[in-house]
């Protein structure tokens, strides 16, 4: 600063009003003291708040970490928790996934035996129902074919009702593959014979009502004393219900045929199917299978009825009919009824079903639409066969239905 500065600032003071002040020298010292202490006062507080403050956020921060951490741990647990369904659910798979690989395994094995055995399998119709004998069709439309097999014995030709829900309709596709329809087990399961059919053809005409025989050159008749009978009764089975009198028999050229013990032949004539007898065959503890017996043309429903209280155990053949029971039969029109005053063994049970059955097939024979039984015991049905009610006559016997 300048001189020419200096005196202007002193010029500019002079002019400033005089402060003046009346109070006294202790006065003034009690005030500033005053002042000082307040002061300290201030500052002795003034770290309160600022501490407190930073304990506060101290204490929030730990909570929340705290809390984090427990989240994390949760989740963590949470997490391993999953994992371990999660594993358990993918080894499950995985056993379920093996359990469907290996049944689709087995399948597979199945169903390469069936294809290198050339067999078409069959199943009975229910475990319900796969000790019947007879069938009843489910539409009238529903194809039958009856074909034939032989005891154990070769003595007994039995019939076979094929059950097919995707027939075609050409009865050839069957009678040409009589012996295709029975694997080993199957056989062993009826306790059954094929008759050797490997070498006879048969072209079934409905239409011109024929039926034809072919025979191979190299085909020879079985031996046994009891097998032309049993063929003769075989061919009947079959094509008698299909209203033939008659099988032409022809070479493979068309010419005659020397067939065995028939020697030279060129037809077979057909029996009639009418007044058979049927009794109960099983070989062994296989399944049982009716089998139509005869005892001469002349006989009654009476002396048919008789004649099933017979067994014939040197072939396993079994009289339906009871020893001690008594019945009393009457005939109204095409309704025969039977009803049994005794008899120890009859009630709901198998034996009495297929009595019952037996029964059926036979009434079937003797011209007969339906029977009715009645039976000393106090119940309504035996098996789904309902007592005191007409039971209409089966259309198959011994049925076998078709995959």
């Amino acid at each position: 600063m300048d001189n020419e500065q200096t005196k202007q600032l002193e010029e500019k003071l002079k002019k400033m009003p005089t402060i003046t002040d009346n109070q006294s020298k202790d006065m003034l010292y009690q005030k500033i003291e005053n002042r000082m202490e307040s002061k300290q006062v201030s500052r002795r507080w003034s770290w309160v708040i600022p501490s407190f403050a930073s304990v506060v956020v101290i204490a929030l921060l730990f909570i929340i970490i705290q809390d984090n951490m427990n989240h994390s741990f949760q989740n963590a647990d949470q997490s391993k928790s999953q994992d371990m369904v999660m594993e358990q659910a993918e080894n499950d798979s995985a056993k379920l996934k093996q359990q469907e690989e290996k049944s689709d395994a087995l399948n597979n094995e199945q169903d390469a035996t069936k294809n290198d055995d050339a067999v078409q399998q069959f199943t009975m119709t229910n475990e319900e129902t796969d000790s019947s004998m007879i069938y009843y069709k489910q539409v009238e439309q529903e194809r039958l074919y009856t074909i034939a097999s032989v005891d154990k014995y070769s003595n007994q030709a039995i019939p076979i009702t094929l059950i097919d829900p995707s027939s075609s309709g050409d009865p050839n596709v069957y009678y040409n593959r009589i012996n295709s329809f029975f694997s080993e087990e199957q056989k062993a399961a009826f306790g059954i014979n094929q008759f050797p059919f490997k070498g006879l053809t048969f072209n079934v005409s409905l239409d011109e009502k024929q039926v034809l025989m072919t025979v191979a050159k190299d085909y020879s008749f079985p031996e046994g004393s009891s097998l032309p009978h049993v063929f003769e009764q075989m061919l009947t089975i079959m094509f008698k219900p299909l209203g033939f009198d008659e099988v032409i028999v022809q070479s493979e050229d068309g010419g005659p045929v020397n067939l065995g013990p028939f020697g030279n032949i060129d037809a077979f004539s057909l029996g009639e199917t009418n007044r058979f007898i049927y009794k109960i065959y099983q070989y062994e503890d296989n399944k049982q299978l009716l089998v139509p017996t005869h005892t001469g043309q002349n006989n009654t429903i009476e002396t048919a009825l008789k004649a099933m209280q017979r067994d014939e155990p040197a072939f396993d053949i079994d009289g339906p009919i009871p020893e001690d029971v008594t019945y009393e039969l009457s005939i109204n029109q095409d309704n025969l009824t039977i009803r049994f005053s005794d008899g120890s063994s009859l009630g709901n049970n198998h034996s009495t079903a297929s009595m019952i059955e037996a029964i059926l097939m036979t009434a079937k024979s003797y011209d007969f639409q339906s029977i009715s039984i009645d039976l000393p015991v106090n119940i309504k049905a035996v098996k789904d066969y309902a007592l005191n009610e007409k039971i209409p006559v089966p259309d198959g016997v011994n049925p076998i239905i078709l995959h």
